[in-house]
């Protein structure tokens, strides 16, 4: 019997450990893609703000390079959103004009180490041509840090359910084994004295009868012949 349930065990765990640890998984890829689609969204959001506003000073004859309020607007929508981690105001060549970063004005956009999401936001001038470009992107230590929370409750949460799970299919198991030994060792008596496995008894006792009818019809037969 014990080796019986540590065979179905054997089978059973793995099967359900997998089961569990693809399913948390799943669950995190799914919720850490939601997760960066809304970190996107917001900063699409601030992007386009910016770039509106640098819009509407061109429409008032101010060229981009001089709207030094722009690094205002920056800092502005960067103290409002900790994801926010860079926003820089290029012109249609690719030159940056306003950032975050002093250091990175006068640079140019490509080259860049690219954050986990990035959003840009076209700048157009007042005749609907390309002017520049706002570029906002993600501050990874912050959103890191969200997904490493989101992974760590995710994952433990399927370990307590792995454990209470493997706890209640290892009760089922030795139940359901114990239930069908039980069952297999059961002995009962035929009515001819014979000690065998009580479901059988039944039917050995059918097949006495039948045996003991042919034997009554052949001596019968033999008596009348």
């Amino acid at each position: 019997m014990r080796g019986l349930t540590l065979t179905l065990l054997a089978a059973i765990v793995p099967l359900v450990a997998a089961a569990m640890v693809l399913g948390a998984y799943l669950n995190f890829a799914s919720v850490r893609n939601h997760y960066l689609d809304i970190v996107g969204e917001r900063l699409e959001t601030a992007s386009h703000r910016v770039a509106e506003d640098a819009q509407t000073a061109l429409s008032l004859g101010l060229p981009l390079l001089g709207q030094v309020a722009l690094a205002d607007n920056l800092a502005r929508e960067m103290g409002a959103d900790d994801v926010i981690g860079s926003l820089i105001v290029v012109d249609a060549a690719g030159l940056i004009l306003f950032a975050d970063d002093p250091l990175a004005v006068g640079g140019n956009l490509d080259g860049r180490v690219e954050p986990e999401v990035v959003r840009q936001t076209t700048i157009l001038s007042p005749i609907g041509t390309p002017a520049g470009a706002v570029v906002a992107g993600t501050n990874d230590r912050v959103v890191q840090g969200a997904i490493d929370t989101l992974a760590s409750d995710i994952f433990r949460g399927a370990g307590v359910a792995l454990s209470t799970g493997l706890f209640a299919i290892i009760g089922l198991v030795a139940f359901t084994v114990r239930a069908l030994w039980g069952r297999v060792t059961l002995q009962g008596s035929t009515k001819r004295g014979q000690r065998v496995p009580a479901e059988v008894a039944p039917l050995i006792d059918r097949l006495d009868a039948a045996h003991a009818a042919i034997g009554e019809r052949l001596r019968a037969d033999g008596a009348g012949s």
